[in-house]
């Protein structure tokens, strides 16, 4: 049996989540549980790593990248691989997508750009290292001209109607779920993208150009019906398996059970 080591953050609030993927993964692997930040007396004793949710990774940035290094050095099967361009990177790939003609929120990373975003009374900055919003701000103009910009992506203020995010695995679709806002109002529901939706999220999920993996493309439904990227998340997405009916969370970990097993064993 192989041993594999699972990275996790045990005091994040997923940590649940974790607990049910180590459950089920044990029937088919020895599996070593660890904090990024304590692993690095494992890695030679392991076959593989598996990453999940250890974020917020921006508190202990320096340490994450000096344990992604080592990964890389092992020449050890990584999941996800450290080859993604989403968040894996911070928020510079939505700046990237948005300059490329992606359908993704007008983002810039300078004031000399502000000229690229849409007329509006405010902007929305956000750190480029960060997650769940931490340090995002609601700004006026004037408010933007007088801030820090350092290391922010700056982004009109969007109403919008839902936030819906596309999961998919080793690039085929899985499954979507929405709710009204992520950070506020998380009533999850499981739902059926139209064609066009599955092919708005597929053009993420090709430009990212994983091997394999999961991966989550993150969005929001403007007021009038529009599909805007807000984040491809590559790293340590949330999987909302435990918000899923039993039905669906048990295809989609057989699904995800799958998939690890076609990298490790």
């Amino acid at each position: 049996m192989k041993k594999i080591l699972f990275l996790t953050n045990s005091k994040n609030s997923r940590q649940n989540e974790d607990a049910y993927l180590i459950d089920i993964l044990r029937s088919d692997f020895e599996i070593v549980v660890s904090h990024p930040l304590d692993c690095k007396k494992y890695l030679e004793s392991v076959d593989g790593v598996i990453i999940r949710n250890i974020w917020p990774t921006h508190e202990y940035l320096a340490e994450w990248r000096e344990v992604e290094r080592l990964l890389r050095a092992s020449g050890k099967p990584v999941y996800n691989p450290l080859t993604g361009k989403g968040d894996q990177k911070g928020k510079d790939h939505v700046v990237e997508l948005f300059s490329e003609g992606y359908q993704v929120i007008p983002t810039v990373d300078s004031l000399n750009d502000l000229g690229k975003l849409p007329d509006c009374e405010y902007y929305f900055i956000k750190p480029k290292m960060s997650c769940d919003g931490t340090g995002s701000k609601k700004l006026t103009r004037a408010g933007l001209e007088t801030a820090d910009l350092t290391d922010y992506v700056i982004q009109p203020f969007v109403e919008f109607e839902s936030e819906p995010s596309f999961f998919y695995l080793d690039n085929h679709f899985s499954y979507a779920i929405t709710m009204p806002n992520r950070l506020s109002h998380k009533t999850i529901e499981i739902y059926r993208p139209t064609a066009a939706e599955l092919q708005f999220a597929q053009s993420f999920v090709d430009w990212n150009a994983l091997p394999y993996g999961l991966q989550r493309i993150d969005a929001l439904r403007t007021k009038d019906g529009k599909l805007l990227l807000t984040e491809i998340e590559d790293e340590s997405e949330t999987l909302y398996l435990l918000d899923l009916k039993e039905p669906d969370r048990v295809r989609i970990t057989h699904e995800i059970v799958r998939s690890m097993k076609a990298v490790f064993v």
